[in-house]
């Protein structure tokens, strides 16, 4: 292809692995939102979100509050899944693309905190258990730049991308390969900030990354929390700003 003005995928990928990077801190944080006694077995993507929240508070989508469900019974946790390499041994530091994440560290849901009544800030907040239930402790928050959202700025959506009839078929399959609901990390840039509550990237998503961590490469602090995406056209992400506005109010 002629040139472009835009970065190859080789320069992209050595941005997104850079030895030591802030991005492998934030990797570990991100967890599944699994639930029980419900016909779906989970429903999209929670993180860790740090200051100004208190340690053991994810932020996550609206579609995974109890209340929403309308069972008795329903049980919901976040699911913080190891990931694993093709022996089955924890991989270190990073992502194995294509493998599915299995076992996990499942915190079971103590209660539903908040969630966001205008729709556009798509924003659930849960506070989970301490302690996981075999004992693990969760993984540490990860930290709001509230300041850091920045146009053409470098980011990696961090989430579970599962299989999404809305999407192309060959271009599903080709990016993806088949492995859907682990976790996958995406890297693109900010296309848009609209007004000071939404953000706008270009990182590929499917359904299931809603609520996934949009990371600033720099930092490895998170500059927004994705929510919706079009096909060709741009997602959106609710601006860490406003999520942290969020969980000073209801936290």
């Amino acid at each position: 292809m002629p040139p472009d003005g835009r970065p190859s995928s080789a320069s992209v990928t050595a941005r997104v692995e850079r030895p030591g990077g802030p991005l492998e801190k934030a990797i570990p944080s991100v967890g599944r939102i699994d639930l029980r006694n419900h016909d779906l077995k989970w429903v999209g993507t929670g993180w860790m979100v740090g200051p100004p929240a208190r340690r053991d508070e994810p932020s996550c989508r609206r579609e995974v509050r109890p209340a929403d469900a309308g069972r008795s019974g329903l049980g919901l946790g976040v699911r913080l899944q190891a990931v694993l390499d093709g022996q089955g041994r924890t991989a270190q530091p990073g992502l194995v693309p294509g493998v599915p994440a299995a076992g996990g560290v499942p915190l079971p849901r103590h209660r539903s905190l908040w969630s966001e009544p205008d729709h556009r800030y798509d924003v659930a907040l849960l506070r989970i258990d301490a302690t996981g239930e075999d004992g693990e402790s969760p993984p540490p928050p990860i930290a709001l730049h509230t300041t850091g959202a920045r146009v053409s700025g470098w980011i990696a959506v961090i989430g579970y991308p599962g299989h999404d009839s809305r999407a192309d078929p060959a271009d599903q399959q080709r990016i993806f390969d088949g492995a859907y609901n682990c976790k996958r990390l995406a890297a693109g840039q900010l296309i848009g900030i609209e007004g000071q509550d939404v953000v706008h990237h270009d990182a590929t998503t499917l359904g299931g990354n809603s609520g996934s961590a949009v990371i600033d490469l720099d930092s490895g602090n998170a500059v927004a929390l994705h929510f919706r995406g079009e096909a060709g056209r741009s997602n959106v992400a609710v601006h860490a700003a406003a999520v942290a506005r969020i969980v000073r109010a209801h936290g």
